[in-house]
């Protein structure tokens, strides 16, 4: 599997992967507050459109990262599900306003269904072998196609676009003529296809320019599953109680 490779810019600044996910966790929890109580006009502008957009594409990232060093990806996979099926009532709680919502589904999936293309194009390129690269080409480009349109069908969070950011970072990532940061580059790019509508999302490109490598303390990995469900739930409350 490929080497984990490092950041470009300011030697003294240095992010592992663990601080990565802890900027994309503040950035959700500012877009997901401002959208739980509609704050409205240019500060849900600021805190949603433009601070909010970092959390996706930093976590698309940390899935593909997470996915080429994982020494399990089957209980990798579980988890994911886990967290998912946990975070789907408060999801609906706070956005939806019902505990079960089936016009809509959280982040969660969308990140399972991403990293189930991307074992899935893991092993085309181990098992399909032939002179030609166009029959490994085409399975990926079939594969990707069929995983988006699941996800728009399923109504997963961010749908088809954000299985192309997935996929592009993990297709960018494995290259390594590229620069790691350029992968983060592709999936905005992936994320915003076709429509040019998350300009800001090219935003998380800055913290990958910083990125070590390294994965941090992995007692840390529960809090990034928990966090999800639990500042949905906190949010939920909060707007129960006081408002």
């Amino acid at each position: 599997m490929s080497i984990r490779k490092k950041g470009i810019l300011m030697p003294k600044i240095r992010l592992n992967e663990n601080a990565i996910k802890i900027i994309a966790c503040i950035s959700m929890f500012i877009d997901h507050f401002a959208a739980a109580f509609s704050i409205g006009n240019f500060p849900e502008l600021l805190l949603r459109w433009v601070i909010g957009r970092l959390a996706f594409p930093l976590f698309c990232f940390t899935l593909v990262e997470g996915f080429l060093h994982t020494r399990n990806l089957r209980k990798y996979l579980l988890r994911l599900i886990l967290a998912a099926l946990i975070s789907e009532v408060p999801f609906d709680l706070v956005f939806f306003h019902e505990p079960f919502y089936t016009g809509y589904q959280n982040t969660l999936f969308t990140l399972t269904c991403g990293l189930l293309l991307l074992q899935l194009l893991q092993l085309i390129r181990e098992h399909v072998r032939t002179n030609s690269p166009l029959p490994r080409l085409l399975l990926s480009a079939v594969s990707i196609g069929a995983f988006a349109a699941a996800a728009e069908f399923l109504h997963f969070d961010y749908g088809y676009s954000g299985i192309l950011c997935i996929a592009a970072i993990y297709i960018v990532r494995t290259c390594f003529i590229f620069p790691l940061y350029m992968a983060e580059v592709w999936g905005c790019f992936g994320l915003n296809l076709p429509y040019f509508t998350l300009p800001c999302a090219f935003l998380a490109v800055i913290p990958i320019c910083f990125y070590t490598g390294k994965r941090g303390r992995r007692d840390l990995k529960w809090f990034f599953y928990l966090f999800y469900p639990c500042h949905l739930l906190l949010l939920f409350l909060i707007r129960t109680v006081f408002i």
